[in-house]
């Protein structure tokens, strides 16, 4: 907030005229009054010096003027603007950048889960000829387990081998034996 009429006192503190002199009147002791900052006393008792010597003494409460150069503060307020115009472009330049990582995270997730895809079928795949040899191979000793289980008829059932018995065959057939005058049955 700007001062109206600021003035300061020795320590360089600045404050308004009608602050400081509101202040100065309550407070004066003795022809000393302290800062309403950092309460560091100084003189201020103006009905001491004669009148005539007063506008030649400086007071130790002084007015301040501010030299308000035009040139200087319209180059500033054009350097705000072209920091505010820089600040507007990198937001856009921002949200573009957003808009495209955001696509780009979207091709990278859908490529990916592409290739997680295409790896689980080339996985079943290269199992799925051992999975079926593997079944076909229980099938088959499955097969056999029932078969041995199962009794033969005797009709089937294995000639005895007996030592003596040089015919493999079984009795139930009537073979033609041959000897040299002819054939024998037996």
């Amino acid at each position: 907030m700007p001062y109206v009429e600021p003035s300061s006192v020795p320590c360089g503190h600045v404050f308004c005229a009608t602050c400081l002199s509101t202040h100065i009147t309550q407070t004066t002791r003795n022809g000393r009054a302290l800062c309403p900052a950092c309460r560091q006393e100084f003189q201020c008792d103006p009905q001491m010096i004669p009148p005539i010597i007063n506008p030649h003494v400086l007071p130790s409460i002084r007015r301040i003027f501010i030299d308000t150069d035009t040139s200087e503060i319209h180059e500033l307020k054009d350097e705000i603007d072209k920091k505010k115009r820089k600040i507007s472009e990198l937001k856009r330049q921002e949200s573009a950048l957003r808009k495209e990582f955001e696509t780009y995270k979207k091709n990278v997730a859908s490529t990916i889960g592409k290739m997680q895809a295409d790896a689980d079928e080339f996985e079943a795949s290269r199992r799925a000829p051992y999975e079926t040899l593997s079944k076909s191979i229980k099938v088959i000793l499955d097969l056999g387990t029932r078969a041995e289980a199962r009794p033969r008829p005797s009709s089937l059932a294995e000639p005895s081998r007996n030592p003596r018995d040089t015919n493999t065959r079984p009795r139930s057939f009537a073979v033609p034996h041959s000897h040299q005058g002819g054939a024998s049955w037996r």
